[in-house]
């Protein structure tokens, strides 16, 4: 399905998308990839109509009135901001984000297409920690990165706390998913 292959283009964009010629190498080309990713993959759904049917049962009914009532506070808050400009383009950025949920809650990652994207976020995530290891030993990526007197270890991801969370994730993820397998041969990866 295209919406699992636009999940996965939005995942190396995020991880993998840098603009080292500008100043702000990391966020402008990782916002604008997986935005218009997210927005393909939630066009996809819409038309495939690969979304799950069936009426709400009492969880779904809970959760889609606690998104309501988080959405009415957010637009709430956009509204009585102090500085409603950049609110604004907070919550539009929010907006095409949260296309992130209903993506994961439809039948689009299902079996195989949800494997593949998981692989590549495991791939994304090693990429960038390998890409830390050398520039802890000296690689320069990003001299403007370094000129900020933080370390420049934060890979293509831009920022070694963000590195230091995917990292985590993706064990936890790991560790999730050896503990599921049927196959022992997974289990000793570990």
């Amino acid at each position: 399905m295209l919406a699992a292959g636009f999940v996965g283009i939005a995942l190396l964009g995020a991880g993998l998308a840098v603009d080292a010629g500008a100043a702000a190498a990391f966020d402008a080309p990782k916002r604008l990839v997986v935005m218009v990713a997210l927005v393909a993959a939630a066009a996809c759904l819409l038309v495939g109509g690969d979304v799950r049917c069936g009426c709400p049962t009492g969880r779904r009914r809970v959760v889609g009135w606690a998104l309501a009532i988080a959405w009415a506070w957010t637009i709430f808050a956009t509204l009585v901001a102090p500085r409603g400009a950049i609110a604004w383009d907070g919550l539009r950025t929010l907006a095409l984000f949260g296309l992130a949920l209903p993506l994961g809650a439809s039948a689009a990652l299902d079996g195989e297409r949800g494997r593949r994207v998981l692989w590549c976020f495991l791939a994304v995530v090693a990429v960038n920690a390998l890409v830390s290891l050398a520039q802890s030993a000296g690689l320069e990526l990003f001299g403007s990165v370094a000129i900020t007197g933080r370390t420049d270890t934060g890979a293509l991801l831009g920022n070694e706390g963000h590195l230091a969370q995917l990292t985590a994730l993706a064990l936890v993820v790991v560790v999730a998913v050896s503990i599921v397998m049927p196959v022992a041969g997974v289990r000793g990866l570990l």
